[in-house]
């Protein structure tokens, strides 16, 4: 009865938090959606249906699991949103049994385990962004539930599978494979033979589906790693600041520092708290990730609840109770900033597709950096300013938001329109005269001679003061002046 009543609260804790934030999402959530679509209807795996093969999805599996549901990318779109939503709740219900399991019948501080697992607005916001972030959400907490049951085996398979969906969690499934093996053969008494065997098999669930995709990629692209890795260029100051913010403000991360108490955790837990220090190095080794809300760090967040759980039997009462109050702190932070427009998000990027609909014809060519939601309203091609679909912006210097994009390419792509995204406290199509753009290879584009002579404002795409984006169009001068 009490693990269903904890079930029952795991439930409930992650339904308020989601549903908080359920208007949340990204670019690249609709992106997907696009190559799902395009799959689904027999084009291939491309994000422009008469373009290259071209590998624009970090998990590569992700878009065929989509497009068993349809070729609209709307509803694909919708379709990955509650998949990641209803598989997050029922993990939810999974995890509260199991910590209920840990913490014991007797009301004790560990009951706040509850708090880290489910209160954390990051995993929330992410569980329904029709990512396939929700999806290795999932896998990890199952995962490190299956692991402190001693079914390991398990554990590594699904820690091993969660790799196909981020790359970087490739570091994290081996620490926790090789914590399987240590704890299934025990090293510690010389049983040589069956230590080696252990550490093949578990080291060989964790990497045989991570190999087999770079294989894939090989075969269909001619590169073992997504295009992000080169669209998306970052370095490790940048990955030093991305780690720090999610630990000191996402909420689980500093309710498990405690490091007087680290020498007393034994077994599945201390391996899950190296697990997650190996996955910190890795995050700020690749340059951490431009999106909000700690995303590569959120399919690691609950398990550090099974992590709390088990320090709350050995930690000091007045150190538990600090480190639940600096956890809730940080969730009520991130819930007061980032989580308050969150929720917003679907709701703008779909005004702003319903406007840009009627604005282009089929065969027109639509050059910009935010490819996601241009790709939803717009089933003809799309250039990739940012070159996160396109291997020949992606390999230009820059960032993704400052490819040095020229004119030349423009006109090779047979692009007709021009959509740039203006700066905050820009309005109107005069920004195209003062340059006031929001990106850097947009002021590039403006500041060009030639893209000026060809390119002219027609239209305000808007959805709210700080989502304005300006239509230019090749040749036509009929919309200057208008506001």
């Amino acid at each position: 009865m009490q693990r269903f009543w904890a079930s029952l609260l795991g439930l409930s804790l992650a339904c308020g938090v989601a549903f908080a934030l359920v208007g949340f999402t990204v670019d690249d959530a609709l992106i997907s959606a696009r190559y799902a679509s395009h799959l689904a209807q027999g084009v291939g795996h491309r994000f422009n249906g008469s373009g290259p093969l071209t590998d624009g999805v970090t998990p590569l599996v992700w878009p065929y699991l989509l497009c068993c549901f349809g070729s609209d990318p709307l509803r694909l779109f919708a379709v990955a949103r509650w998949v990641g939503m209803i598989g997050w709740l029922g993990t939810s219900c999974f995890l509260g049994m199991h910590l209920a399991r840990v913490v014991g019948p007797r009301w004790s501080l560990g009951h706040l385990s509850w708090v880290v697992a489910f209160g954390t607005p990051a995993v929330g916001a992410w569980a329904s962004a029709g990512m396939e972030t929700s999806l290795a959400l999932c896998l990890v907490t199952v995962a490190a539930v299956m692991g402190d049951r001693d079914k390991r085996k398990t554990a590594s398979v699904l820690v091993g599978v969660s790799c196909l969906l981020r790359p970087e969690l490739l570091p994290f499934a081996l620490t926790l494979g090789l914590g399987s093996a240590w704890l299934d053969e025990r090293f510690h008494q010389q049983r040589t033979v069956r230590s080696v065997r252990s550490l093949l098999i578990h080291g060989s669930l964790v990497m045989v589906p991570f190999l087999l995709v770079m294989l894939i990629r090989w075969k269909m692209f001619d590169a073992v790693a997504p295009l992000a890795l080169r669209a998306k260029p970052s370095d490790i100051t940048h990955g030093i600041r991305y780690a720090l913010a999610t630990w000191l403000i996402a909420g689980p991360p500093l309710s498990c520092m405690a490091p007087w108490a680290f020498r007393k955790l034994r077994g599945w837990p201390a391996w899950l708290l190296a697990g997650w220090l190996v996955h910190t190095v890795c995050c700020v080794l690749v340059g951490g990730d431009w999106m909000p809300l700690s995303r590569l760090f959120v399919p690691v967040l609950p398990a550090l609840a099974i992590v709390f759980a088990h320090l709350a039997s050995v930690a000091h009462v007045a150190s538990t109770i600090a480190r639940a109050l600096v956890c809730m702190m940080g969730q009520a932070f991130v819930y007061a900033t980032v989580g308050v427009g969150a929720h917003h998000v679907v709701r703008d990027r779909m005004v702003l597709i319903e406007q840009l609909r009627g604005q282009l014809r089929p065969d027109d060519v639509v050059a910009c950096l935010d490819v996601g939601w241009v790709g939803v309203a717009h089933r003809g091609s799309v250039f990739d300013l940012a070159g996160v679909t396109d291997p020949q912006v992606a390999a230009l210097p820059g960032g993704h938001t400052s490819k040095r994009v020229t004119a030349e390419m423009l006109d090779a792509r047979g692009v007709t329109h021009l959509l740039v995204l203006l700066a905050r406290g820009e309005s109107g199509l005069d920004a195209w005269q003062s340059c006031g753009l929001g990106r850097s290879v947009e002021v590039r584009l403006c500041r060009s001679e030639a893209v000026r002579a060809k390119f002219h404002p027609t239209r305000l795409v808007r959805s709210t003061d700080t989502l304005q984006y300006l239509l230019l169009e090749r040749g036509s001068s009929s919309g200057r002046g208008q506001r």
